[in-house]
C-alpha cells in the first residue's frame, strides 16, 4: 500500500483541528488516530494496534504522520538552569504531528494526555536530544514516526 500523500495528511489534520476538544470514540489517544486515517481512507496495516503504517524518519516527518510513543520522556533546560519536562506513554501514548517547526520541534494533536479526553494540542515537542538556541534536550525512551498507508 502506498504511502499516505502530503494532502491526505493536511486532510486528516483538519478532520482533528475540526474535533478539538471533542471526544472521539471511547476518548482513548489511538482512537483519534485510528478515526483519522479511517477519514483519509487508510487504516493501519495489520492488527498490532501500536503500528500505523510505514515507518519514516525525522527528517522526512510531514503534517498527518502518527507518532507512536513509548515510555518517551522529553526534559528541555534552559542555559539559566530553568527546565520543563514532558512524558508521553505509560507505557504508549498515539499523537498526530499538526505541523512541524522551524527548529525541529513538533506540534502534536491528540487525546488523552494529561487527563484530557478530548482532542487537543500540544505546541513545540523536542522529538531528538541535542542543543536548541541556547537550551539542551534530553530526551529517552522511545518515538517512532509513521506514515499511514492508503489502498
Amino acid at each position: 500500500m502506498p504511502p499516505a500523500t502530503a494532502q491526505q495528511g493536511a486532510r486528516l489534520v483538519t478532520y482533528l483541528n475540526d474535533r478539538i476538544s471533542m471526544t472521539i470514540g471511547n476518548g482513548e489517544c489511538w482512537t483519534a488516530a485510528d478515526s483519522a486515517i479511517r477519514e483519509i481512507g487508510a487504516a493501519r496495516p495489520g492488527s498490532d494496534l501500536y503500528v500505523w503504517g510505514s515507518v519514516v524518519q525525522h527528517a522526512d516527518m510531514q503534517p498527518g504522520d502518527i507518532l507512536q510513543f513509548s515510555q518517551f520522556t522529553v526534559r528541555v533546560t534552559q542555559g539559566n538552569g530553568d527546565w520543563s519536562e514532558l512524558t508521553f506513554g505509560a507505557p504508549r501514548h498515539t499523537a498526530i504531528v499538526e505541523s512541524i517547526n522551524s527548529d525541529g520541534s513538533v506540534n502534536l494533536l491528540h487525546q488523552n494526555y494529561d487527563g484530557v479526553r478530548s482532542v487537543a494540542g500540544l505546541r513545540s515537542v523536542f522529538l531528538n536530544s541535542g542543543s536548541q538556541g541556547g537550551a539542551t534536550v534530553t530526551t529517552s525512551g522511545s518515538v517512532t514516526r509513521y506514515r499511514p498507508q492508503t489502498p
